[in-house]
């Protein structure tokens, strides 16, 4: 008797797997209207605190087709997405855009990007939205450099972390962490791998004040790209073991997700006879590839990712189908395993592709990318935002 129940409850709980399985298949993600101000235009990632207050944040055009990028930065309030006046620090034929988002709060968010100041060279950018207003930050530099900040992570309004890279004068590609807590940005030193060439940080996602794991890429003395990732204890950074997928030859980590100080996802892709989408799982302090979906493989890369629960994640990115076009990726994580969701493609587009994600509950998730159409003789770049399910 004892055996039979048991046997019966395993099928019970793979039946009920197989379910959530095709559920997470078959329900689709929807296109949501949004407004463009100038074109081309692009989202690079997005942030929402609750289930209706999002916010967007990319570059546009000053004006259609013009040659200068402005920041850009739009808002979902549960209806519908609007624009949002964000300063633009540079002028002239300077370009400015931001690349990264996070709001603790529906009240608070904290932008971060690169803006060209000539003849002076490129710097970071942040910017912070107190729930009505944009205000550019100072944020410090290194000396002598060509610094950008490619992501934020908040763990409250007023503690956030920020990474990227910056090029020295010899062309050397380095680390770049900056923390923001008691109103000010300052530079954290973020060590590179033994013998690294080159080594720079894609994303970042902060559990805690004192927890943060980033994510990346790094260049050995043999030109081999591998993947990077450290940690933060809220002291000091330092390089965890996470082994790219075996016989890979290149390998990267775009994004990361963190719901809890011991639990995170990453996802990025490597290459082996080709493109294929990657994710890692870190769980009491060890690192291990999870099999991915890849609708095509070989042509197949995710971006970004966000874990509503250490058991839910979402993760986003593009792949090449059968046509040659590239169209929007998505992928959940529940239940064990990896499944494809069905992402539409904007009517009409060239191409499309997801850059962001964020997921407020294990139910809901907003992803943000772009899209190319053709309307008039102009290959036009789209903003583009979808809501799942």
């Amino acid at each position: 008797m004892k055996r039979f129940a048991i046997g019966g409850m395993l099928l019970m709980v793979m039946s009920l797997l197989a379910v959530g399985q095709a559920q997470a298949s078959t329900l689709k993600w929807v296109i949501q209207s949004t407004p463009n101000l100038h074109q081309p235009a692009f989202f690079l990632a997005s942030s929402c605190p609750s289930t209706t207050a999002c916010t967007a944040v990319g570059w546009n055009r000053a004006t259609d087709h013009s040659e200068l990028q402005v920041p850009l930065a739009e808002r979902w309030n549960g209806s519908s997405w609007s624009v949002q006046a964000v300063p633009n620090p540079v002028a002239d034929e300077n370009d400015a855009e931001l690349q990264g988002v996070s709001c603790p709060s529906i009240t608070s968010c904290t932008a971060v990007g690169t803006m060209d100041v000539d003849p002076l060279g490129q710097f970071t950018l942040t910017e912070y939205w107190d729930g009505s207003t944009w205000a550019v930050q100072t944020t410090p530099n290194p000396s002598g450099t060509e610094p950008q900040l490619t992501a934020v992570s908040c763990a409250s309004a007023g503690v956030c972390t920020a990474v990227g890279s910056y090029t020295d004068g010899a062309g050397v590609v380095s680390n770049l962490v900056e923390g923001w807590s008691g109103g000010t940005w300052s530079i954290q030193s973020a060590p590179a791998p033994a013998g690294a060439e080159a080594s720079m940080l894609a994303s970042v996602s902060c559990a805690s004040i004192t927890a943060c794991i980033a994510v990346g890429k790094y260049t050995n003395g043999a030109g081999l790209v591998s993947t990077l990732v450290e940690g933060w204890s809220g002291g000091t950074w330092s390089i965890q073991s996470a082994p790219p997928p075996a016989g890979a030859t290149s390998s990267m980590l775009n994004g990361v997700s963190c719901p809890s100080t011991s639990v995170c996802t990453a996802v990025g892709n490597y290459n082996h006879a080709g493109v294929t989408t990657l994710a890692q799982h870190w769980s009491r302090g060890v690192w291990s590839i999870e099999p991915t979906m890849n609708p095509v493989p070989k042509s197949d890369r995710l971006y970004a990712v966000s874990c509503a629960s250490t058991s839910v994640c979402t993760a986003v990115g593009s792949y090449t189908n059968a046509a040659g076009a590239m169209v929007t990726l998505a992928e959940r994580w529940g239940g064990g395993s990896w499944a494809l969701q069905t992402s539409p493609n904007p009517s009409g587009s060239t191409t499309a592709q997801f850059a962001g994600v964020s997921c407020p509950s294990t139910t809901l998730c907003t992803g943000v990318g772009s899209f190319y159409s053709y309307p008039t003789g102009y290959f036009w770049n789209h903003t583009l935002a979808e809501r799942y399910p």
